[in-house]
């Protein structure tokens, strides 16, 4: 593909006089043409010109000349996809992401304009965005190939949203914080910050963190997990952010006096609220709403059921700050009634009669 020029300047030592004959095409001997040989670059390979020169009449032996048509080498082989995040110290240039060395870099595909300026430029990651860079190599034979894009993308850094961004929870739950990032292929890792005496806190990866936090104080206590995105893409590294989780005590179980609770089968009954003592100030308590419920859901006190022979068990329990504590069980027993008296005769006397009996 190169433009070629005429072989008049490879053949010399020409007589006086003499009449220079040329091959018309490729092989052609012997030369018959007065017009200088002039190569064919279009097709890769050896083609052989020849020469001879005329005088007075004679024409001498054919000199050959040799013409060689080399491959154009091949664009140059991309490494990788160069994707950095913005404001990232890189060190790279453009050169290191094609397998090759001998470069010429363009600032068009198609090599308008000739060669850039900067021949194999450093990697500016200041602006968000993609530029395009092409690059050809050349051979060892000084031919030079076609152009190969690369393009360098900077991106933002990755950024995390917690859901939700803090929280509090009840001694002995779960959290539930879900990790998110506009971005794609962004991972996430946190440490954390626990106070003495909380349990179950600890350093971990992934998009939820799912933690049982414990503790056995009377106040609460606050656990901070400090979280940070990282690009799958590019290895940087975006701002962290903190979680706050409060941990609300757990409220005592109440005490319970005068358990079991006795009755007789069909007392008028009262309810329980004077069998549960201990509550804390404000909180709220839930009873059984029937024998057995548990753990109690009724803001109503229990009542017992005096119509059923038998032991029954309510239970009653404290929550404090939305912290339910632990259910305590009230007995309550309803006994059954005592038979009738038996006879043991027909008691007869006779009007004014001593009997000494009652």
């Amino acid at each position: 593909g190169d433009n070629v020029t005429n072989l008049s300047a490879n053949a010399t030592g020409a007589e006086g006089g003499a009449t220079l004959y040329w091959s018309d095409f490729d092989g052609e001997t012997p030369p018959t043409s007065l017009t200088v040989s002039r190569p064919d670059s279009s097709q890769v390979g050896d083609q052989s010109y020849f020469v001879l020169q005329e005088v007075n009449g004679c024409k001498g032996p054919s000199a050959e000349i040799v013409v060689t048509i080399n491959a154009l080498p091949t664009a140059p082989t991309a490494t990788g996809t160069p994707t950095f995040c913005k404001d990232q110290v890189t060190g790279a240039v453009v050169g290191d992401y094609v397998t090759q060395t001998n470069l010429v870099f363009y600032d068009a595909a198609d090599k308008t304009g000739g060669p850039s300026a900067d021949q194999n430029p450093s990697i500016n990651t200041s602006s968000v965005g993609t530029t395009d860079y092409f690059i050809s190599q050349v051979d060892a034979n000084g031919c030079e190939g076609p152009t190969r894009t690369i393009t360098v993308e900077i991106i933002e850094k990755p950024v995390v949203t917690a859901t939700p961004a803090s929280d509090e929870i009840c001694s002995g739950e779960l959290t539930d914080i879900v990790l998110s990032s506009t971005q794609a292929n962004v991972s996430y890792a946190w440490t954390v910050n626990a106070p003495a005496g909380i349990s179950g806190a600890s350093n971990g990866t992934g998009s939820l963190i799912a933690q049982t936090l414990s503790h056995t104080d009377n106040t609460s206590k606050t656990v901070t997990y400090t979280i940070t995105p990282t690009s799958d893409v590019t290895g940087c590294e975006g701002a962290s952010i903190d979680v706050e989780v409060e941990v609300k005590p757990i409220p005592a179980a109440l005490t319970v006096v005068n358990s079991p609770v006795e009755y007789c089968f069909g007392d008028n009954v009262t309810n329980l609220s004077a069998n549960a003592t201990g509550a804390e100030g404000g909180a709220t308590l839930y009873w059984s709403d029937f024998d057995g419920e548990t753990p109690p859901t009724s803001l109503t006190v229990s009542r017992p059921d005096s119509s059923q022979v038998g032991d029954q068990s309510y239970y009653v329990l404290q929550e404090v700050n939305g912290c339910k504590g632990p259910s305590a069980e009230i007995v309550v027993t309803i006994n059954a009634l005592p038979m009738a008296p038996t006879a043991t005769g027909t008691p007869t006397f006779c009007k004014d009669q001593v009997t000494g009996a009652v």
